[in-house]
């Protein structure tokens, strides 16, 4: 089971398929409940990053504390005006 702090999650977003180009990178811990296992729902966790042109790909990694648990990953883009 993870640690008492729960399960930290390191993601990274990088804008080429090798993820040699980081374009963000973030922590986000998600709290465990000792009798329901992790804490499920929506969450949102911003990754700032430059200004990142449309159409341009973006993949995204990430590790956690506890090596066998994983998240899904929805990216959000703010229109510049």
């Amino acid at each position: 089971m993870a640690t008492w702090e729960g399960l930290v999650f390191e993601i990274v977003l990088y804008g080429d398929a090798l993820c040699t180009i980081e374009l963000g990178r973030t922590r986000t811990a998600i709290p465990v409940s000792w009798y329901n296992g992790p804490v499920v729902g929506g969450r949102s966790v911003p990754i700032h990053t430059g200004i990142i042109q449309k159409g341009y790909p973006i993949y995204a990694k990430c590790a956690c504390n506890y090596g066998g648990e994983g998240i899904d990953i929805s990216l959000l883009y703010k229109e510049i005006i």
